[in-house]
């Protein structure tokens, strides 16, 4: 038989008081949130729109009749590769349109503010357009596969055409364009800045590209 002294019971009985006030304070950290991570909020995101430029260069009207982005980039909430073959999906962090709209609305607004078009249309604009342009995006993402050393990837395919008074259409260019901005860190903004720093860069090369440009 075991025998349990009256001090042995004192002892337990402190500890089961010292358990009790621990529980205690542990749920009132936990529901003050000391305990809790930060909470994560939604962010939507869309390109920056540069103004239009003041005067125009005499290349005329561009139509950019559409922007594809590649089924496995078109999605609206911001795409992060995490290993060589591996991707993951961030649900925090999206675009306000699709990924087509989005850009298609950026290129637009890069395009008038370079000066190199009287006016940038959209599909089904009255303005009769003597130039038809098309992008197709191949890379769209968040690059956090080399720890420290994350970017902003964008990649496309411009096409140009020279459109006649028959409608016929004549290729004027096309070139692929890539750009991996280095991000200061691994947020959704930061790739959001990236990824406007990158189109910059590649609308201010095509326009250098174009036919009469200093490229020429």
């Amino acid at each position: 038989m075991i025998m349990i002294t009256q001090s042995q019971s004192k002892s337990a009985g402190s500890l089961s008081v010292r358990a009790a006030a621990l529980l205690l304070l542990l749920i009132a950290l936990v529901g003050n949130g000391c305990l809790s991570k930060p909470s994560l909020r939604t962010q939507i995101f869309a390109f920056q729109s540069p103004p239009a430029a003041t005067a125009a260069s005499s290349m005329g009207v561009v139509m950019l009749r559409s922007v594809t982005v590649s089924p496995v980039f078109d999605n609206n909430s911001f795409i992060y590769r995490t290993g060589p073959e591996t991707y993951e999906i961030d649900p925090y962090a999206s675009f306000m349109a699709t990924p087509g709209e989005a850009i298609g609305i950026a290129v637009r607004a890069r395009l008038l503010a370079s000066g190199h078009f009287g006016n940038v249309v959209e599909p089904g604009s009255l303005a009769k357009a003597n130039q038809l342009m098309e992008v197709n995006v191949s890379e769209l993402y968040g690059d956090f596969s080399q720890p420290g050393k994350g970017t902003a990837v964008l990649s496309l395919r411009i096409t140009l055409f020279r459109v006649d008074n028959a409608g016929n259409r004549r290729p004027l260019l096309q070139k692929d364009y890539s750009r991996q901005i280095a991000l200061k860190k691994n947020t959704a903004a930061d790739v959001m800045a990236g990824w406007n720093e990158a189109l910059n860069e590649i609308v201010t090369e095509f326009t250098g590209d174009l036919p009469g440009g200093p490229r020429s």
